[in-house]
């Protein structure tokens, strides 16, 4: 759903959309959605829309749809018609929220860069560090044990680090993005979950300092 948007936020995608744009990179957004959670466009879709934010979604769910969404196919069908240079990779909120040890959810993960991968031998990884949670979930204790969802989280992120450096190649790098660091929920988001403007613009452009080492300027 960070990726998604809602009728109220466009998504981090449109601010590293204009930012890419204005440099002049070449580059397509692919995807085989176009719409945010709610089935309907953002609220300024003057950007490249395509893309495969699906909220809700665990990294299994990507290999194989939930039943409420299963409509959304998954990346076998998505990679039937689309086959990327790049892919921005941010999972892993929903598995903590969902209580998924992250060793599990990382076998998800490898399995997805696998099928990237067969598609595209030299497909480039750039994983995201998950946000951190705010004030009303931040603390909770929902799974079970002593351990808060904050706590999860930094965990998720430590482990997201230690997956990318055996998963990256020469060939098919996998970088680490960090969207943790300094993102502040008083401010930068609306939820205590997901970014606001604000936060959307940090994003971006962290996503942008990472890929355009690997991107080509139009004349």
């Amino acid at each position: 759903s960070i990726t998604n948007g809602t009728d109220k936020f466009n998504s981090y995608r449109r601010y590293l959309w204009q930012l890419l744009h204005k440099e002049n990179y070449n580059f397509d957004f692919i995807g085989s959605w176009d719409k945010h959670h709610g089935g309907n466009p953002v609220p300024d879709p003057d950007f490249d829309m395509d893309h495969d934010g699906h909220s809700g979604w665990k990294a299994s769910d990507i290999l194989k749809p939930p039943d409420w969404d299963s409509i959304r196919g998954n990346i076998d069908k998505w990679l039937d018609h689309f086959i990327p240079d790049i892919v921005l990779m941010e999972l892993g909120t929903n598995e903590v929220f969902q209580c998924m040890p992250a060793d599990d959810a990382l076998k998800d993960f490898s399995l997805v860069i696998d099928k990237l991968r067969n598609k595209n031998d030299s497909v480039k990884i750039f994983l995201a560090q998950i946000p951190p949670l705010g004030r009303q979930w931040a603390t909770k204790k929902l799974c079970g044990g002593d351990i808060s969802y904050e706590q999860s989280v930094q965990f998720f992120n430590k482990a997201i680090v230690e997956f990318a450096g055996l998963k990256s190649s020469p060939r098919s790098p996998v970088i680490v993005v960090d969207q943790f660091k300094d993102i502040d929920p008083a401010t930068d988001m609306y939820d205590d979950i997901h970014p606001n403007e604000k936060g959307e613009m940090k994003m971006a452009e962290r996503w942008f300092k990472a890929i355009t080492p690997f991107l080509q300027q139009l004349k």
